[in-house]
């Protein structure tokens, strides 16, 4: 990879692209489909229906729900975990790989940012609803 990069940086590549510009950059992007996904998969899990499945008015669940809390919190609360679990790995089974600290934030980064696309995705799905529905009458 460093071999790599020095050859594009013989030929213009700009100087602030470093391998630990990439590096960091490619562990982001590895991250968001997770976020993503599993965003996309607790919203779809989220209580709808009857009155008696959904959470107490005013509770916390009922607020962070509305708020699209949950969506954005869990996937990056498990990234993270499995972050610390794949930097654990490496640290004690593979000595030539080193845990970071950057890995860590890139990687949590990334599931948030993937997390904050599904949510977004979905209230404009919701919004699009609202409209064709109010078209409609």
């Amino acid at each position: 990879m460093r071999d790599a990069l020095a050859w594009w940086s013989e030929r213009g590549l700009p100087a602030w692209v470093t391998y630990d510009t990439v590096e960091v950059a490619a562990n982001v992007i590895l991250f968001v489909p997770f976020g993503f996904l599993l965003s996309r998969s607790l919203s779809k899990r989220s209580p709808r229906g009857s009155s008696s499945e959904r959470p107490p008015r005013g509770s916390l669940s009922e607020r962070s729900e509305s708020k699209g809390l949950l969506p954005l919190l869990w996937p990056t609360i498990l990234s993270l975990a499995l972050s610390l679990t794949i930097e654990f790995t490496q640290s004690a089974f593979l000595p030539a790989r080193f845990a970071t600290v950057s890995d860590l934030i890139a990687n949590t980064a990334g599931a948030f940012l993937g997390a904050s696309l599904a949510v977004a995705t979905v209230g404009r799905r919701a919004v699009r609803r609202q409209v064709d529905g109010a078209s409609r009458r």
